[in-house]
Order: C-alpha cells, then sequence, then structure tokens
C-alpha cells in the first residue's frame, strides 16, 4: 500500500513540475510601414496560435477552460505555429482607427490547455505626411 502512495505522489509531483516547465506565451507587436506584424511566442512544440485586438482593455471570463481575454474582440489571426514555437501574422494598419487605444493579446493552444498573453496597448500616429492633402 505504501509503495502505490509513492507512486501516486511521484505521478502528481511530476505533473505538477511539468506544468510549471511550459513558458508563459508572450505577444510582440510590430509597427512596419503599412502594417503591423503580431509575434506569439509558445512552447517549441507546435501550437495553435491566434492574436485578438479590442478597443477595451476588459477582460472576460468566457468559459473555465479558458483564460481571461479581452471582451469585444476582433481576431486577426489563428493559425499553427512554426518550428521554434512563434506563431506570426500581420495585418494592415488602416484596418485600425487612428489615435484611439489598441489592446491586443496572443492566445495559444497546446492541445490540452489555453494560455493567453499579457494585454499589449498601443496608439496608431495621426499625423499627416507634408505634401498630402
Amino acid at each position: 500500500m505504501k509503495t502505490s502512495r509513492s507512486f501516486l505522489s511521484l505521478i502528481v509531483l511530476s505533473t505538477a513540475l511539468a506544468a510549471q516547465s511550459v513558458p508563459e506565451p508572450k505577444l510582440e507587436v510590430q509597427f512596419a510601414p503599412l502594417h503591423m506584424k503580431f509575434l506569439v511566442t509558445g512552447t517549441p512544440d507546435p501550437f495553435v496560435g491566434a492574436v485578438i485586438v479590442s478597443l477595451s482593455r476588459d477582460l472576460i471570463p468566457y468559459s473555465p477552460a479558458l483564460p481571461k481575454l479581452l471582451s469585444d474582440f476582433a481576431v486577426v489571426g489563428i493559425g499553427v505555429s512554426s518550428l521554434g514555437g512563434v506563431y506570426g501574422c500581420s495585418i494592415d494598419e488602416h484596418v485600425f482607427p487612428p489615435g484611439m487605444f489598441i489592446y491586443a493579446q496572443g492566445v495559444t493552444f497546446d492541445g490540452s490547455v489555453f494560455r493567453a498573453t499579457a494585454v499589449h496597448e498601443f496608439v496608431l500616429d495621426v499625423t499627416v505626411p507634408n505634401g498630402s492633402k
């Protein structure tokens, strides 16, 4: 009986350690001429990645299986990560309203757990280049 208890404790401990070793996903927002690029970094193993954006920074628990996500979000992109654990997508910057705060969040799914990145906020420039009318 003690052997089975020790074995069960070992399984619980190894599961807890495995869960701790999974890195939290990160979102990087890159500004390029006329478009924006979003990179979600997750586990080195392939995962499904997504980028969502909202005009509100509020986070909502949509379901117990999901982390808190931005409210009233729109999906910028969704797909499978490349080797090395990065999912990337880009969008034309003209889709976003200039001069307003925009909030972005990355989401990953590794086949068992959904994870979300910290929320990034940015404002697109509203200046007009000289000579444009």
